[in-house]
């Protein structure tokens, strides 16, 4: 099963870190030019983690886009699964039939704590064989950060505001080992099945 997502109500752009809680943290005094590398890096830190967990951190609206819905002899029923997480509510579903957007409502979400299904209760709709004919409008992220997501994107800002200008040979960095820990928590891994 592909598929992409989209956002379709961008985050706030209130960082889950604020400028004052990562200079302190990496014990900067706040002059203009520093004020304005961290800044920098808290947001490169949060995407950076955004990407590594498979989480949202900042709740947002987005639309994801199926090619297929799927099943598995792990789940009684056939599902999309959302590769985005947390989920917050699903807005609606739409499948493409017979050339136009019909709302699917026969659904019901399972949440387990790593990517949400919603699972198809009323049967496969039979859909048209066009790319992506499946899409779902959702809410993911937190509305309140928990602290340690917090502590890991500081953490993750002070290692890249006292490595910045290194170069590693194979261009690879990798997380500092406290920013790890924390992650081991969070990280949704990617399954199929």
């Amino acid at each position: 099963m592909a598929d992409f997502y989209e956002i379709s109500v961008a985050p706030s752009t209130v960082s889950p870190v604020t400028l004052q809680e990562a200079l302190d943290w990496c014990r900067v005094d706040g002059s203009s030019s520093d004020s304005l590398i961290v800044s920098s890096l808290v947001n490169v830190a949060t995407e950076q983690l955004e990407k590594a967990t498979n989480r949202y951190f900042n709740s947002r609206t987005v639309i994801g886009h199926f090619d297929s819905i799927a099943e598995s002899s792990f789940e009684r029923f056939a599902y999309i699964q959302l590769r985005r997480g947390p989920l917050g509510a699903v807005s609606g579903m739409t499948v493409e039939i017979g050339g136009s957007k019909v709302s699917f409502i026969s659904y019901t979400v399972k949440d387990t704590g790593g990517f949400p299904r919603l699972l198809l209760t009323k049967g496969i709709p039979s859909v048209d064989d066009v790319a992506y004919p499946v899409e779902v409008t959702f809410t993911a992220g937190y509305s309140d950060v928990p602290e340690d997501i917090k502590t890991m994107i500081k953490q993750y800002t002070l290692f890249l505001y006292e490595n910045r200008g290194d170069v590693i040979p194979d261009g690879k960095v990798g997380f500092p080992l406290e920013v790890k820990m924390i992650m081991k928590k969070y990280r949704i891994v990617n399954t199929y099945g």
